[in-house]
């Protein structure tokens, strides 16, 4: 996760404000390593939030004005040039892809606190990659229906030409 997190964080446009983000994160993990030591439960607790707070942000902060929306600019590396219809489209999934992030994040942390230890461990473990898997095939129907314009080549493979073209993008 940590390798990942750098990847990441090397592209971003804020560059230096996410490396911040990870040394802070870091630093904390050491300072507080025995707390977390003896309280595994929680470690895995916040890496599960973690994970879906940064992907939220990283989906929300493209929404502020006079941004290009985070998927939007993954239609754009794929297709190339998108209509307004399409752009506004790509800019209503980006919403919805940080709404979902946030949604995952509250749901995880309603059932690590209120409920019994196996139940958020079932959720977390098991349910949280067909629940992605469940949003990406909803987003999918949602698009042939809404916006027929952009590829629909299944969801595995637009996806994959999604991160290609991403990861091939300047």
């Amino acid at each position: 996760w940590a390798l990942l997190a750098l990847a990441v964080t090397w592209r971003s446009a804020h560059r230096v404000l996410a490396l911040a983000g990870c040394a802070l994160l870091a630093a904390l993990a050491w300072r507080y390593w025995g707390l977390l030591e003896r309280n595994t439960a929680w470690l895995y607790y916040l890496q599960h939030i973690a994970m879906f707070l940064a992907l939220g942000a990283a989906f929300g902060v493209t929404l502020r004005s006079g941004q290009e929306a985070l998927c939007t600019r993954f239609a754009r590396a794929v297709e190339g040039t998108l209509s307004p219809g399409a752009t506004a489209y790509t800019r209503g999934v980006t919403l919805a892809w940080a709404v979902y992030c946030a949604a995952m994040a509250a749901a995880s942390s309603l059932l690590y606190f209120f409920a019994p230890l196996p139940a958020w461990s079932i959720f977390a473990n098991l349910l949280t990659l067909p629940l992605v898997g469940a949003m990406f095939v909803a987003e999918s129907l949602v698009r042939v229906r809404v916006c027929p314009e952009l590829g629909h080549d299944g969801v595995l493979r637009g996806v994959a030409r999604s991160v290609r073209a991403y990861w091939d993008s300047s």
